[in-house]
């Protein structure tokens, strides 16, 4: 494919003053104090470095996608991964939160070590097959990501991770899924479920249960919600 090229003085007017260097004999780029290591050409022309538009768009976190009918470099932030927006309910009072502070992301982290444990069978029954069911069989969450608050009993607790459908790419080994849900059912409060939607049905969850980790999860959750609001 034909590379693109573009002068750093164009990379820091796209990527908002973005502080670059270059040393003349060796053309090292550096990047927010970071060396970048390419194996890509780099050219200096009249005085300007030019690098290939790619380099300086992945290292920032952006898709480089290249239209070669238009003949157009499109740049553009990537598809964020992991929760996007957490949703605690205990009882009936309900938390919902879009930026993670360190409890949160230290939260989030704990649950997602655990769905990832759930679905590879480390932490399920591997003889017992995850059930399937429908958004109507958990009445807790009503219409929307939001669910209600009406019909929760007082002892009721369930985090929902909200966050983009995600689908893997041929050869990755991840299990395509939207939200995922943690929740006790008060008929075993000894044991966690663990709910992933299917991203090409929203309507569908996939259940995990993970014996004898509800008292930890419910522990948890009163853990953040005493830390967070002092409740």
């Amino acid at each position: 494919m034909e590379k693109k090229w573009i002068s750093l003085v164009i990379a820091i007017v796209i990527f908002g003053a973005v502080p670059v260097a270059y040393a003349a004999n060796q053309l090292t780029i550096i990047i927010h104090g970071k060396t970048v290591s390419t194996n890509e050409a780099v050219k200096l022309v009249d005085g300007k470095a030019l690098v290939p538009v790619r380099i300086i768009a992945e290292y920032l976190g952006q898709e480089v996608h290249w239209d070669p009918v238009s003949k157009t470099v499109t740049v553009k932030e990537k598809p964020s991964k992991g929760p996007t927006e957490m949703l605690v309910q205990r009882g009936f009072d309900r938390f919902d939160t879009k930026v993670f502070e360190n409890a949160e992301k230290a939260l989030i982290h704990h649950l997602t070590s655990l769905y990832n444990g759930a679905y590879r069978g480390l932490l399920t029954d591997l003889d017992r097959e995850a059930s399937v069911v429908t958004s109507d069989k958990l009445q807790f969450l009503g219409p929307g990501a939001k669910g209600k608050k009406d019909e929760l009993s007082e002892h009721h607790v369930h985090i929902r991770l909200i966050q983009p459908s995600y689908i893997p790419q041929t050869g990755e080994n991840a299990p395509a899924v939207k939200d995922i849900l943690f929740f006790v059912d008060e008929r075993e409060p000894d044991d966690l479920l663990i709910g992933a939607q299917n991203p090409l049905n929203l309507d569908e969850w996939k259940l995990f249960k993970v014996k004898e980790y509800g008292k930890w999860f419910q522990k948890e959750v009163d853990l953040y919600i005493r830390s967070t609001s002092g409740l």
